[in-house]
């Protein structure tokens, strides 16, 4: 099972460092992987960004564009190591877009459909950052 190095270090009260990437190359992406950051975002809310472009420059933490179950699954499903859900306002959003990234196992509605390896059992290791109004 691959560690989840960013959320040891914040459950042990440790710092995380990161960066966003707001530059839609691959050479830049690895550049990027290369610096020594515990995360990278790349973000779909406000860039112009298709779940392709974003398997192409990650395995990584994403915003997805919106709470919405389907680009949750899909962008778990591309091989992303986490994901930063915007304009989670209140517990039933929450709720719901931590059940998108479960499978029923666990608790959630996701299913299976990987374009990539699965990397974790039943995905016990994904980050989830949930965030408000901006």
């Amino acid at each position: 099972m691959r560690r989840n190095f960013v959320k040891e270090k914040l459950r042990n009260g440790r710092p995380s460092v990161g960066t966003w990437m707001e530059m839609g190359h691959p050479e830049i992406s690895e550049i990027m992987g290369n610096f020594g950051f515990d995360w990278v975002v790349f973000d779909m809310e406000h860039a112009p960004r298709s779940t392709e472009t974003v398997q192409t420059l990650m395995q990584a933490l994403v915003r997805v564009a919106w709470n919405d179950p389907v680009l949750i699954k899909q962008t778990l499903d591309i091989g992303a190591y986490g994901i930063m859900v915007p304009w989670v306002n209140n517990r039933e959003e929450a709720v719901e877009a931590v059940r998108a990234c479960r499978y029923p196992q666990s608790g959630g509605i996701r299913g299976v459909g990987p374009r990539r390896p699965p990397t974790t059992p039943l995905m016990k290791n994904t980050m989830i950052w949930l965030t408000g109004k901006s």
